[in-house]
């Protein structure tokens, strides 16, 4: 079938016939226009009309189209078969290719889409006083319809009007006129009142401390009497509005350190007040809370955070810093502290009459071995803290490289991470206690980007972008190709099963897409899902299932022998990050469920909620306690935690990290 030549070009070129390819002379024979007639309910409406020209066999004919439009005050041509309405009236337009042509009949009828009313609040101060009111028709595009035809009615005796539109007070009193043309209403309130005499504020001086606190004055006017007038409008401005703004209601609002004078008016009346903002600090925050340094000499940056009363930072505040006891640490005037003996120190933080501790720890010697309830993350190193946030210690700390994907060994001896040296990304093994930092896979530079460990701790899976899977052994030696990936979809989360015997991975073989089995050898590689979405997969703890991303961002779980795939969960939402739960029978997920991305628990047979997590930042990376009762994720540079149970509100580590892993 022949395919129709959309034509948005051309002009009058002559009518010489294209040279096809075969020699073959294409005549144009007949032009067709995609319609035989517009109509346009709107100044400015564009409606784009196409066009075919065909030879003698029906064949399309690439030939240039020109266009004219008989009436350039009703319908004109932006370009070629884009017609845009400019007037009432009709017209016809033509597309011609040499000596063939063809003709559309367009009609402009402005239709009727809104009707305002100028203005919408009148005051009238004096009885027979009169004041005009404009009625205006417009169409869709906000042009006036001409001649259309418009209603005035009063609601109250107090006002009249007449069919022009002018009315006249009656008698103290409001009214609403309307104005109506067909289904069309628009209102104005006509107000009768007393000539204002003065205007008083209730408050002249105002002290606001704390950004974003508010308060509401009001502004009263009243006539000769001193009686108010309730239907007076004041007006509200702020001299400096980045100090304090105000509403039109006179609500002000502090936004910055300062002084300001707000003014209510009214007619030619004014009356001032004198605005101070000047913030308080409520709280102080001192981070690192907790931290701990391996070496004499070394030093870390402490710093404070202070806040008003609603949460804003107080900036240009003086800190005071002192350590108690002396001689295990010092510190600078800027919060620098250094190592100067074994022991452990407070390092109090003063600002204005508030105060903020942390514990310092200088231990030389060997690290204590990571419980059970470790966490550790990373933000430009590797920090393992305790659950309740009181315990930190830096396992590998290299500034100003940016550490990510830190992952416990199965065994708690050794914890791996991605470093990232422009333009590249390096993996690392390093022991617990900062030892025996270890490269994986040193002498390929290329971008390393995930890995996970093998079950026994010897060994880890390598993705080596863009294509390649590695295995290697946890001290960098016994480096071994296994998969290679057909095209630009990059072997994503490789996962070793709980058994060893396979490594899963988001991958290709031979172009077709989906998640791969792999023997850790690189034998018998097969693709146990086959969806071009599924991704971000995780064993279940008996090694005979998986959970994946699939689809738009919906969850599903699939046997390991590729045998009942089902979604588990499937929302208008979304979902991804799927981690099973130490004993197999939840989930936890990251979600879409509010203005962000929150942690969300199912169950693994069900997929029927039981948790949601709310984080109110964008949460993310979900990882499961050994013995699932406690959730930890990162809200972008932040840590936080919640039992898995929703028993308890989400709380923040009092450190700024990434990419949690709880050591199992």
């Amino acid at each position: 079938m022949a395919a129709l030549l959309r034509l948005l070009g051309g002009c009058d070129t002559g009518d010489t016939p294209s040279e096809p390819l075969d020699g073959v002379v294409e005549v144009p024979v007949e032009l067709r226009l995609s319609v035989e007639s517009v109509l346009l309910e709107y100044f400015g409406q564009r409606a784009e009309v196409t066009v075919e020209v065909l030879d003698a066999r029906g064949e399309p004919v690439s030939t240039p189209v020109s266009w004219r439009s008989f009436d350039e005050r009703v319908v004109r041509l932006d370009a070629p078969g884009v017609l845009v309405a400019v007037g009432s009236g009709r017209t016809e337009v033509t597309a011609r290719a040499g000596s063939i042509a063809d003709t559309l009949f367009v009609a402009v009828e402005q239709a009727s889409d809104s009707l305002i009313v100028a203005p919408t609040v009148v005051r009238i101060s004096a009885l027979g006083d009169t004041a005009r009111l404009e009625a205006y028709v417009l169409d869709r595009g906000g042009a006036e319809v001409a001649d259309a035809r418009v209603e005035w009615s009063s609601a109250d005796s107090a006002v009249a009007v007449d069919s022009t539109g002018l009315v006249r007070a009656l008698a103290p009193g409001e009214a609403d006129v309307r104005a109506v043309s067909g289904d069309l209403v628009a209102v104005a309130r006509v107000t009768v009142e007393q000539r204002a005499a003065a205007l008083d504020v209730s408050q002249s001086v105002v002290s606001l401390d704390a950004l974003g606190a508010v308060v509401a004055v009001e502004a009263t006017v009243v006539d000769a009497l001193g009686v108010p007038i309730d239907a007076a409008r004041v007006s509200w401005r702020s001299l400096q509005s980045g100090v304090a703004d105000v509403s039109s209601l006179g609500v002000i609002r502090a936004r910055s350190n300062g002084t300001t004078t707000v003014i209510a008016s009214f007619e030619e009346l004014e009356d001032s007040i004198q605005v101070t903002v000047s913030q308080v600090v409520s709280a102080l925050v001192l981070q690192p809370a907790v931290d701990t340094l391996l070496t004499l000499g070394s030093t870390r940056q402490f710093s404070t955070r202070a806040t008003d009363r609603l949460g804003s930072e107080v900036h240009n505040r003086t800190t005071t810093w002192t350590v108690e006891p002396a001689g295990i640490v010092s510190v600078s005037s800027s919060g620098l502290v250094t190592a100067l003996s074994d022991g452990s120190a407070v390092l109090r933080a003063t600002v204005e009459s508030l105060s903020a501790v942390a514990d310092v720890v200088v231990h030389t010697g060997p690290l204590p071995p990571p419980t059970a309830g470790d966490l550790i993350y990373s933000l430009g190193g590797v920090q393992r803290i305790t659950p309740d946030g009181r315990g930190s210690v830096s396992i590998y700390y290299e500034p100003p490289s940016a550490i990510r994907i830190a992952q416990w060994s199965p065994d708690g001896s050794k914890v791996s991470f991605v470093r990232r040296d422009e333009p590249l990304f390096r993996s690392f093994v390093i022991n617990t206690d900062g030892t025996g930092l270890v490269e994986i896979l040193p002498n390929l530079p290329r971008v390393l980007r995930e890995h996970g460990w093998s079950p026994d701790s010897r060994s880890l899976a390598v993705w080596l972008y863009p294509f390649d899977l590695w295995v290697v052994g946890a001290d960098g030696q016994g480096a071994r190709l296994i998969h290679s990936n057909t095209n630009t979809a990059g072997p994503y989360t490789p996962r070793w099963s709980p058994t060893g015997e396979w490594i899963v991975f988001r991958g290709d073989i031979q172009g077709a897409r989906g998640l791969v089995l792999i023997r850790p050898d690189g034998s018998d590689a097969h693709l146990v899902a086959s969806g071009s979405n599924d991704i971000d997969v995780d064993w279940s703890p008996d090694g005979r299932r998986l959970a994946f991303r699939c689809d738009s961002f919906d969850i599903c779980v699939i046997n390991v022998d590729g045998t009942g795939r089902r979604k588990l969960i499937e929302t208008p939402f979304g979902e991804e990050q799927p981690r099973w739960s130490p004993d197999g029978t939840r989930l936890a997920v990251r979600a879409s469920r509010s203005t962000g991305w929150d942690i969300l628990i199912v169950d693994a047979e069900t997929g029927q909620e039981m948790v949601l997590l709310d984080s109110r930042w964008d949460a993310s990376d979900p990882t499961w306690s050994a013995d699932g009762t406690w959730i930890a994720w990162d809200t972008r540079l932040n840590i936080m935690a919640a039992p898995s149970d929703g028993s308890r509100a989400p709380f923040h580590f009092p450190l700024s990290g990434a990419y949690p892993d709880w050591k199992r």
